[in-house]
């Protein structure tokens, strides 16, 4: 959840960069255009206003990377709420920067709790309706008559301008919201698929573990059509492991580990599946061997792969195995019957001065 969270607060940070930007290219035409309407309106606080939020909006983006996506929001919100409180009070509903208002709601959706939306919502539409009570009411005036700033070209480009504004950035809130959904939901599938695989792998030697043996098992029967499948189950245990770990250590045994799972899945390649049951036990299903002696054969390249030496530290250490095998039908029809019979049948290759591969009894 914390790299979900990450992932949002990144593309956030990427909207308001794109936000930052957007509003410096269009505030240089919105500036220009709302000096020259003071010659309608009268010069005053507004148009100051104005020039030092523009200088403000400039500075921010030039050091947006130091600024946190939070101060960026604040920011937006502070001034372009700024603007159109000033905007409203000054030209009613005429006030292009009316605008900013929504886009104000849009910004705190991004960060707060729908109740805070809510409120600030009604916060707007009851200042909106306020602003119309006054200027109906006389207590606010327009700063020019309302037909000359109708056929002001100057007004009408701050509209342009305003609308401008609201409408990129509706679009790109809405882009990068798909954007971060599907980055999201990419996050997410990665994740399940992680920790699905550490919850049926082995987490030293990446192999399946004994739920995933049992359901290819299964898998391989059910494709029988009703004819019993040649299938081998070979149980391998290691030889002396113990005293590896003990004379070595067990990042000695960690490595004699991996390197015996590397040696067996490169042996088996497509022919078969491996997994780790644990300690120093591995279990294979050999699917489509039928035969003794192939099968025989394939448990002696399996043990003529694990025995290969392998480097610790500088020296060169090998290990030997023995491996009991169990078939089906013969030894048993279910997956934990074949375990079973090829764990005794290893337990005797074990004990066999003579053969490390030994088959389960009939």
């Amino acid at each position: 959840m914390k790299k979900t969270g990450q992932v949002e607060m990144k593309l956030i940070d990427q909207l308001m960069d794109s936000l930052l930007w957007l509003w410096v290219m269009l505030s240089s035409f919105g500036l220009w255009f709302s000096l020259s309407r003071a010659e309608i309106t009268g010069w005053g606080a507004r148009e100051y206003f104005h020039i030092g939020f523009y200088v403000l909006i400039f500075l921010v983006t030039l050091l947006r990377k130091r600024i946190s996506p939070y101060l960026k929001a604040m920011f937006f919100v502070v001034f372009q709420s700024s603007i159109a409180v000033i905007g409203v009070m000054s030209f009613g509903l005429l006030a292009p920067s009316i605008i900013f208002l929504p886009m104000i709601v849009v910004i705190l959706a991004l960060f707060f709790h729908h109740n805070l939306i809510i409120l600030v919502s009604l916060g707007v539409l009851i200042f909106v309706a306020l602003s119309g009570y006054a200027f109906q009411m006389g207590y606010w005036q327009l700063p020019a008559d309302a037909n000359t700033l109708f056929y002001s070209p100057e007004h009408w480009f701050l509209y342009v301008v305003c609308l401008t504004i609201f409408l990129l950035f509706v679009a790109i809130a809405i882009f990068q919201y798909r954007q971060y959904n599907h980055q999201l939901i990419g996050e997410i599938t990665r994740q399940k698929i992680e920790i699905e695989h550490l919850a049926n792998h082995d987490y030293l030697t990446g192999l399946p573990m004994i739920q995933l043996a049992i359901n290819t098992f299964e898998r391989f029967i059910g494709q029988s059509d009703g004819e019993p499948p040649g299938m081998a189950v070979l149980f391998l245990d290691l030889d002396k492991f113990k005293l590896v770990n003990d004379h070595y250590g067990h990042d000695a045994g960690d490595i004699c580990l991996i390197h015996v799972a590397n040696k067996i899945s490169r042996e088996l390649k497509h022919e078969g599946f491996v997994c780790r049951l644990g300690g120093d036990e591995f279990l294979i299903i050999l699917p489509g061997f039928s035969e003794i002696a192939a099968i025989k054969a394939k448990a002696e390249r399996l043990l003529a792969a694990v025995a290969d030496p392998f480097m610790f530290r500088g020296r060169q250490l090998s290990i030997g195995a023995s491996i009991g095998i169990a078939l089906y039908p013969n030894h048993g029809e279910k997956f934990q019957d074949l375990k079973r019979a090829a764990d005794r049948a290893m337990y005797r290759a074990k004990l066999s001065a003579d053969d490390a591969i030994c088959v389960a009894l009939d």
